[in-house]
């Protein structure tokens, strides 16, 4: 019996799926697994949306070849897919391709030598609290939740003793988000020696290929962590337990192209479907965020006393810039002069 298969295709059309003939040799062919069709006398990658036997009412071209040997996209993310695409006016194609590892912008490269506190931490009074109101809802049901901490509050100890606490008690996963990749380079430099073997890295800074591994080791679930920028949201873990937005007022969230979504909507929908935890921390949080917590539509959980060496905040003086001689300033001036000389 001839199979066909309806694709999906990352291309602005009315007709979502296009439909074509699978050959004998490719039997193996499944859900989920991308393809190279021709479209058009153009060569493009496509994923294949269903195999049936129906037999259209016109003469169908044959798959060229399928990429894959197993699917690239698990149901979740077509649940997901199809909900950014009613959420966003995107495209199916779109919204699928974006949880995909394309590998299609330049990066600078760039090696950092950062020496990370790598050491698995006792929390303080008030980390505990915060740690203590969080951790009830672990594997239980949704509940999304703001900590509000002070600029060195040990926002990071809380995370680190949450993900540990899902992991050793669930058999759920863990999206950490983070809005730049120089970030991420210093988190994931910890979260690998406090949790070794569980970490993926997703983020555009990496090679293809690593991208693609760190992707498919989730998929998997070879890895139940996922730590990344923006589009680690779209990570191919299941059941995700706790999603993680650290500084989440930052505008790198938001996607400008089309699907034209924000990462903290997008973690909203994945934990309130698996009856997860989203945690949004700052020190300073978005408008929105700010609102519903004390609105008690979030919870709220303020820490107000820096952990970091039991330290005091940095001195802060306004200079009126009418003041100032110069691009620099008297004052300023003389704090590098003084610090110049002690060395």
């Amino acid at each position: 019996m001839i199979q066909y298969a309806d694709i999906v295709v990352d291309l602005p059309m009315d007709n979502e799926l296009l439909t074509y003939e699978v050959p004998n040799s490719n039997k193996i062919a499944q859900r989920g697994m991308r393809v190279e069709i021709e479209v058009k006398s153009r060569k493009l990658t496509g994923i294949i949306h269903s195999i049936h036997s129906n037999e259209p009412n016109f003469k169908c071209k044959p798959l060229i070849k399928i990429v894959d040997t197993n699917p690239v996209i698990n149901e979740e993310q077509w649940d997901l897919a199809e909900w950014m695409k009613n959420s966003y006016m995107a495209g199916l194609g779109e919204s699928l391709f974006r949880m995909i590892p394309q590998g299609r912008r330049l990066i600078r490269e760039e090696e950092l030598d950062v020496e990370i506190d790598a050491e698995y931490k006792s929390l303080n009074e008030e980390q505990q609290v915060a740690f203590d109101a969080i951790a009830k809802g672990i594997g239980k049901e949704y509940s999304s939740h703001l900590l509000y901490g002070i600029t060195g509050s040990g926002k990071t100890e809380i995370y680190i003793h949450l993900i540990r606490e899902l992991l050793e008690k669930t058999d759920r996963t863990v999206i950490f988000l983070v809005p730049e990749i120089s970030l991420t380079f210093h988190i994931i430099k910890k979260l690998e020696t406090i949790f070794p073997k569980d970490i993926a890295l997703i983020h555009s800074g990496l090679k293809t290929s690593q991208r693609f591994r760190s992707y498919q080791s989730l998929l998997k679930g070879e890895r139940r962590i996922a730590v990344g920028t923006r589009s680690a949201v779209f990570a191919p873990v299941s059941k995700p337990g706790l999603i993680i937005l650290d500084e989440e007022h930052d505008q790198s969230y938001k996607e400008n192209t089309s699907p034209r979504y924000h990462a903290r909507q997008v973690a909203h929908y994945r934990v309130s479907k698996n009856n997860g935890i989203l945690l949004l921390g700052s020190a300073t949080p978005s408008v929105e965020t700010f609102y519903l917590a004390k609105s008690k539509k979030i919870h709220f959980h303020t820490m107000k006393n820096r952990a970091v060496n039991a330290s005091v905040l940095p001195e802060v003086r306004i200079v009126p810039k009418k003041d100032m001689e110069g691009p620099v300033g008297f004052e300023l001036m003389k704090q590098l002069k003084s610090q110049i000389q002690k060395k």
